[in-house]
C-alpha cells in the first residue's frame, strides 16, 4: 500500500483498526473475503490516512460491550444503598473446618509401603 500523505502510525494503530474490522466482522457488515483484504491493508498501512480509507465505509465502533460480555469496569456504588447495609461484624461468617484425615497409600509426604 503506497502511503497517503498523514501522520505515521504504529502497531498499536494497527491493531486497534484491526480489532475494528473483527468486530465489524462479526456483526455481519464484512464478508470473509474483505475482512481478510482489509485485515491485509491494515497491517500494511503506514498513515492515519491509509487507515481512514480502509474504515471509510463503515460505522465508527461503539464502544459499548457487546451483548453478553460484561464490562470491567465496576457499577458505581449508590451512596443509599451503602448507608443501609448492615455493620460487618453482624454479617454471618463461612468458616471451613477440615479434618484430620488422611487418605491411604502413597502420595506428597507420605512413605510408600
Amino acid at each position: 500500500m503506497t502511503a497517503g500523505p498523514g501522520v505515521r502510525i504504529g502497531d498499536t494503530e494497527r491493531e486497534t483498526a484491526a480489532a475494528n474490522l473483527r468486530e465489524h466482522y462479526a456483526r455481519g457488515r464484512l464478508t470473509l473475503d474483505e475482512f481478510q483484504q482489509r485485515l491485509d491493508a491494515v497491517f500494511a498501512a503506514r498513515t492515519d490516512a491509509d487507515l481512514a480509507k480502509i474504515t471509510a465505509d463503515l460505522p465508527t465502533p461503539a464502544r459499548t460491550p457487546r451483548r453478553g460480555h460484561r464490562s470491567s469496569r465496576p457499577a458505581p456504588a449508590d451512596p443509599a444503598a451503602l448507608s443501609q447495609a448492615p455493620p460487618a461484624s453482624s454479617a454471618p461468617a463461612l468458616v471451613r473446618v477440615t479434618g484430620g484425615r488422611t487418605r491411604p497409600g502413597p502420595g506428597p509426604g507420605r512413605p510408600s509401603r
